[in-house]
């Protein structure tokens, strides 16, 4: 039997119709992958900063109650900081101390551990209280 020149017009046609669904099952793989690395370093990257956070906040609750740490007002690390909390990391950390019920010495603290992402900026926030006094 001989091919006639039709049918083989139509297994070229096949060939690429199968190549055009290839490439794209392919691209589609490849943007699932790149979503969930992102996924997976967002998640990442919160799980430090709140342990960085943490970390500050028993820090900060070792601390006599004069330190300047603890004065009511902004606070900031300066620089940045490592997932182990060394210095020349991604993530930045500050923290707000306001007197929760000032008669009693209860302070509000409000923990910010922020880094960059290739959106814009992730950040977690913690609040906790410490009796400081």
């Amino acid at each position: 039997m001989r091919s006639t020149g039709s049918e083989r017009g139509a297994a070229l046609i096949e060939i690429m119709v199968a190549v055009v669904i290839l490439v794209a099952s392919m691209l589609g793989l490849a943007n699932s992958t790149i979503n969930s690395r992102r996924a997976g370093d967002n998640s990442r990257h919160s799980a430090e900063a709140t342990t960085l956070g943490f970390d500050k906040f028993e820090h900060l609750r070792t601390m006599l109650s004069s330190a300047a740490d603890l004065t009511p007002g902004s606070h900031s690390d300066g620089g940045t900081l490592a997932p182990d909390g060394s210095s020349g990391g991604i993530f930045t950390r500050s923290w707000t101390v306001a007197l929760a019920v000032p008669s009693t010495g209860l302070a509000r603290i409000e923990m910010h551990v922020s880094w960059p992402t290739q959106s814009g900026t992730g950040s977690v926030t913690l609040v906790g209280y410490l009796l400081n006094g």
